[in-house]
């Protein structure tokens, strides 16, 4: 009898072992719902990633320059179910008009808006500012140490310190060099953290989606792979992507130039790291031993076809998410998504 109460205990333990999460392996059924927005003028010229506080709420930033005012007009919205709403919109003039800003997530769902922009001069800098609801700098700091030929920044606030990475290309041109820089907002001290390298073969910057910092944890969408790393550069764990389509080529005045619409986007949310392209969007535990299992099969959704393409992702929680879409028909580089889409069960 004890000998068959061991075995049982033995086949339990090993098949939960082997299983893991078993609703993981469950693909989900979402309900599809285009979004709306409650204001008037919603058209501007560049969309910031979306991002969620800490309370899980859905936040995004808009800015285009104003030529006939001469200033950058930098808006906040927050998606609420359907609808999106304007949380402040206000001016910045001391921007020059060709500059590319990003948003810091932030820790909790006040107004005030943080963004980080690389100026390039005689001396690479980085400039960070964090406005209240309207418009007013609280914060700022100008660092412009070792930023040299520095490219794709990303923010996280923790409260007291910004933390963000800069990327620099190495010497030979084999790596990139992920460098991490903590700012105090009291004492405006600077800490580096301990950076890391990613092979150049292994990585496509083509866009800016490809890192994101979350509580603590630096993400690195690669060709084949998603790392996690610590703050200090230690790699913590990597999980090799699904198989399946993640570009589509269109040709723009007769064939003369080729674009590529990405479906390769990931968002964070607790211990899950959801990833879409083509076929739907894949979720990863990272505390589990499994790796990416289908959680929305998109098969027969016309967003995920061949008129339009995946701008970014953001997962609220594992009943909501939320998809940034560009119109293929009504596609220009310099706009922003076409629309912002739900999944919902």
């Amino acid at each position: 009898m004890k000998k068959k109460m061991i075995l049982v205990l033995f086949m339990i333990f090993l098949c939960v072992c082997t299983c893991g999460d078993i609703s993981d392996a469950k693909e989900k059924k979402f309900k599809r719902q285009d979004t709306k927005f409650t204001y008037a003028g919603k058209q501007m010229y560049e969309t910031s990633q979306m991002y969620c506080t800490d309370n899980r709420k859905v936040q995004y930033m808009r800015y285009g320059y104003n030529y006939n005012k001469k200033c950058t007009e930098f808006q906040r919205d927050y998606i609420n179910g359907k609808k999106i709403n304007r949380i402040s919109l206000f001016k910045d003039r001391s921007f020059d008009t060709d500059e590319n800003f990003f948003a810091v997530r932030p820790l909790d769902d006040n107004d005030n808006l943080i963004i980080m922009t690389n100026i390039y001069e005689k001396k690479n800098k980085v400039y960070i500012k964090e406005y209240d609801k309207k418009g007013n700098i609280i914060f700022k700091y100008t660092d412009d140490k070792n930023l040299n030929n520095a490219f794709s920044l990303h923010g996280w606030d923790d409260g007291d310190n910004i933390y963000y990475t800069y990327v620099i290309m190495s010497r030979d041109e084999n790596s990139y060099v992920v460098h991490t820089r903590s700012i105090n907002k009291k004492n405006k001290k600077v800490k580096d953290m301990r950076s890391f390298k990613l092979n150049v073969k292994d990585i496509d910057f083509h866009t800016d989606a490809r890192i994101r910092i979350e509580k603590g944890k630096i993400y690195v969408l690669c060709k084949e792979k998603i790392n996690v790393y610590s703050l200090n550069g230690k790699l913590l764990k990597t999980c090799g992507l699904p198989g399946g389509e993640r570009e589509i080529r269109i040709d723009i005045v007769d064939g003369e130039e080729v674009i590529y619409l990405k479906f390769n986007h990931f968002s964070v949310c607790g211990n899950y790291v959801y990833y879409c392209n083509r076929n739907g969007i894949y979720r990863w535990n990272v505390k589990g031993s499994g790796g990416f299992k289908l959680y929305y099969n998109a098969e027969g959704d016309e967003y995920f076809g061949t008129e339009y393409g995946a701008v970014d992702i953001c997962v609220k929680d594992k009943n909501t998410i939320y998809i940034m879409f560009e119109d293929i028909k009504d596609y220009n580089e310099f706009d922003g998504p076409s629309k912002i889409v739900r999944y919902s069960r």
